[in-house]
């Protein structure tokens, strides 16, 4: 391997060097090597790195200690600086303060720049700031200065320049077309620029976060070009646990307190007539001081009421009533009072965008305000900020920015995507990921929920020797009460429960519970005294599931009814009945409830009636109402859409939407993956896809798989772009000329998703004929004797008078299980799935 020459400068010492090091050489070792060369530095060595010099200010990189040189491209004859690392920065707050000079390491990203800043300042959640390019948007509103260095930057991304000779802006065309007539373009420009201008009034009146000029987390501050004497100001960009501040963090309500204030006064929050004249009030108190009785107070409306009231003169004699009545005794709490006011209004702690969006039923675009906080996204009337819809942030689950669109899916609690104009799509996009990534943090801090999930406490366990017991300790400094020893221990054994097979086996368990179980309580570093556990079981384990399951393991025995069917797994139950001709007792189902309800009223236990259901299947169904006590069960509509253990189906025994969920999931997937794998390896990557993608594809394919071109296509698409995505990255040829997707699975040696699911089907129905699963089928098919020659035997489904039995398990496995070859289904279970893997189903199936 050859080596690399580079060009070594350094300003300090004013002197640059020409070395020589070996492409895989580690930047630390490089550095290293530098030092050398140059001497020992006046500063810390660890401060010092290299920098990647280059034309464009904005490409200049500082290079990661644990990085190659290699991996930066680094060619002969490049030029490196090696500089110290840590530089000033200055920043100030909105209150107008002193500005603040702060040493920060100038390699890291901006995200870990926050941390020393808000350290520096008194602040402790540094994730809900952030820095400000420019001047405050309230003193842009009296200079216009960055107001106007914002709309230039706009209209710099707004247009586009084609090929045919136009300039397309996002309200219409502008300049020239060749080749079309003067008099239409003309006119159609003009009314692209009336409204763009429309556009442009609205959005400097909203004030929305457009004109908000924020600093990149992700990028470091040279990549950004802010130089050292450029000024950042620091801002509350999330508003998330800003409820709890109080006078105690004098800090941080100083600057809750400026930016609630400006917010209300540029109109940013919509107040009534009163809530805008306590405003007021408190303003005054926290600017002068407690009214003082003879001394005359001159109230500048204009300073203290939003636009919409500072022209009513009347309203000064309110404030300065209002203003009279208020005492208080520490300095900070107006300002306390102040911020609860204003969290107290709709809008408060929302970003506003303004977007477009297309009217129902019209080919039309209208301004509307897109709102993001802590808890929702939101449409919102753009003239009087009046909510229209609102989706919890736990229903997204993706979102995708393009150059002039932002898309939000929701997945399946809603059908279809919202879609706007805008060309603030990765703004958003990162002010609802910022949102996410803190509601996590906090999460992974304070939560933790196990199998028996407690939300509010961290259990940490230790199962131990019985003579050290067992160690449970809260996060939370909560006391523990040992209790009395009983006579049974809740949800482990029942003497009701005698009866059933394992009574001897939970007797001598809750018998000798009290000698095998021991536990302390930990607080910090002390530890209580052992006590014995006489209720219960360790938090997180796998324990309670399996009790749980032998607790109500007699339920069946217990309820037993005529007629009825009954299944569980975990805590469901599901009872149902089959009626016929000869069978219409309607009332069976309702003899096993009034069971069921007996049963868990001598158990303590509790029924879920927002969870309960009844599914009706059958078009002669009479659908007879059903009740526990005197609440009527919800009855799940013929189009609706139910889920059973992972699998969406209607009563109708159709399986598109669940189809349609799973292709959303799997697609979900994909993007992060191919985002993420940086790998050319065509097995890396087609693992990859299996694990996280392929399996969502596949899981029950037995109950679902379809038959309808449609949904198979719908499927496979999903395996055919991520092919045409591998075999694109480790050839890069063009689109063109990228293979037919039948080439594609010859070349990756894989199967389609149809035969996949074929064969998985084929190998459930084979263990059912060879007796090792017993399933009903319901005289699905007959095994019927034959002449053919060595074959005695030949299974052939019945006649259907319905799609839904032609495409249910047995009939349609069954059509095609008797077309494999008789050496293949004479072997076992396992013989059988390895020759049918090594048979090319395309063979049989035409």
């Amino acid at each position: 391997m050859g080596v690399l020459t580079l060009n070594i400068e350094c300003h300090e010492r004013g002197v640059k060097k020409t070395m020589q090091f070996e492409p895989r050489t580690l930047v630390h070792d490089a550095c290293r090597m530098v030092r050398d060369k140059l001497g020992p530095m006046s500063g810390n060595p660890n401060d010092y790195g290299l920098f990647r010099v280059e034309d464009d200010p904005t490409k200049c990189v500082w290079m990661e200690n644990g990085r190659t040189l290699e991996y930066y491209l680094i060619r002969n004859g490049d030029t490196l600086e090696y500089k110290n690392k840590i530089r000033s920065l200055r920043v100030r707050t909105l209150d107008g303060g002193a500005v603040k000079t702060i040493f920060v390491d100038e390699s890291q990203p901006v995200s870990q720049l926050m941390v020393v800043i808000c350290s520096k300042m008194g602040i402790a959640n540094h994730e809900e700031y952030s820095l400000v390019r420019g001047s405050s948007p309230a003193l842009d509103d009296e200079n216009g200065y960055g107001r106007d260095q914002y709309q230039i930057q706009r209209n710099d991304r707004e247009r586009t320049p084609y090929a045919n000779g136009t300039d397309q802006y996002d309200g219409g065309t502008r300049v020239h077309q060749k080749g079309k007539g003067g008099l239409e373009n003309t006119f159609m420009n003009t009314i692209g620029r009336k409204k763009e201008r429309q556009i442009q009034q609205l959005r400097a009146k909203l004030h929305t976060e457009e004109e908000i000029h924020w600093v990149d987390h992700s990028k470091t501050l040279r990549e950004q070009n802010i130089g050292d004497e450029e000024e950042l100001t620091l801002r509350r960009k999330f508003f998330f646990s800003d409820t709890n501040i109080d006078t105690r963090d004098p800090v941080q309500l100083n600057l809750l307190y400026i930016q609630c204030r400006d917010g209300v006064l540029r109109g940013l929050h919509p107040v009534s007539r009163d809530t805008a004249i306590k405003l007021a009030a408190l303003q005054c108190y926290i600017e002068y001081g407690p009214f003082e009785e003879g001394i005359q107070r001159n109230v500048d409306s204009k300073n203290l009421l939003p636009k919409e009231y500072s022209r009513a003169k009347e309203l000064e004699k309110n404030i300065i009533q209002e203003y009279r009545e208020l005492i208080y005794e520490d300095s900070a709490a107006p300002k306390k009072k102040y911020c609860e006011l204003c969290q107290s209004l709709p809008t408060y702690g929302v970003s506003f965008f303004l977007v477009k969006e297309k009217m129902p039923g019209k080919n039309k675009l209208i301004p509307r305000l897109l709102g993001v906080n802590k808890e929702s996204v939101m449409r919102v009337d753009e003239r009087t900020k009046a909510v229209l819809k609102e989706w919890p942030l736990e229903q997204v689950r993706r979102w995708a920015a393009s150059y002039k669109t932002f898309t939000l899916d929701f997945g399946d609690y809603k059908d279809g995507y919202y879609s706007v104009q805008t060309l603030e799509g990765e703004r958003i996009g990162q002010l609802i990921g910022g949102y996410i990534d803190i509601i996590l943090k906090k999460k992974r801090i304070v939560d933790h929920t196990g199998i028996e999930g407690d939300e509010g406490a961290t259990m940490v366990e230790d199962i131990v020797a019985p003579a050290r017991a067992t160690l449970l300790a809260h996060s939370e400094p909560t006391p523990i009460i040992a209790q009395e020893p009983g006579g049974s221990i809740y949800g482990i054994y029942r003497p009701e429960a005698a009866t059933s097979p394992q009574a001897s086996i939970l007797y001598k368990f809750d018998k000798d519970w009290p000698d095998l179980k021991k536990s302390v309580v930990k607080i910090g570093n002390e530890f209580s005294k052992q006590f014995s556990i006489t209720s219960g079981v360790p938090q997180g384990s796998i324990l309670g599931p399996l009790l749980f399951n032998i607790y109500i393991s007699d339920m069946p025995k217990l309820c037993d009814t005529p007629n009825i069917k009954i299944k569980l797994f975990a805590d469901d139950v599901k009872a149902y009945q089959i009626l016929s001709k000869t069978n219409s007792n309607y009332s069976s189902l309702q003899i096993f409830i009034n069971k069921f309800i007996q049963y868990c009223n001598t158990n303590g236990l509790n029924i879920s009636l927002q969870k309960c259901s009844v599914l009706y299947i059958g078009k002669s169904n009479p659908k007879i109402d059903y009740f526990i006590g005197n609440h009527k069960i919800f009855q799940i509509n013929n189009e609706d859409k139910n889920r059973d253990l992972g699998i969406f189906f209607t009563s109708k025994f159709k399986f598109n939407k669940h189809i349609q969920t799973i292709s959303l999931r799997a697609n979900r997937n994909c993007f992060p993956l191919i985002k993420s794998l940086k790998s050319h390896d065509p097995k890396i990557l087609i693992e990859a896809f299996n694990v996280y993608v392929r399996s969502i594809l596949e899981f029950g394919s037995q109950v679902w798989n379809s038959l309808t071109r449609n949904n198979i296509k719908q499927l496979e698409d999903i395996q055919k772009r991520y092919l045409r995505f591998t075999y694109k990255r480790i050839t890069k040829v063009k689109i063109q000329d990228i293979p037919s997707y039948k080439n594609l699975l010859q070349y990756f040696k894989v199967e389609s998703l149809e035969h996949r699911r074929l064969k998985a089907d084929l190998k459930l129905f084979h263990q059912h004929i060879f007796g090792k699963i017993k399933i009903k089928h319901n005289n699905s098919y007959l095994i019927r004797q034959t002449k053919t020659r060595g074959e005695k035997y030949k299974i052939q489904p019945t006649r259907c008078s319905t799609m839904i039995r032609y495409n249910s398990f047995f009939i349609r496995t069954a059509r095609i299980y008797t077309l494999i070859p008789i050496e293949i289904r004479k072997n076992t279970p396992k013989m059988f799935s390895k020759l049918l893997a090594q048979l090319d189903i395309s063979t049989i199936i035409k």
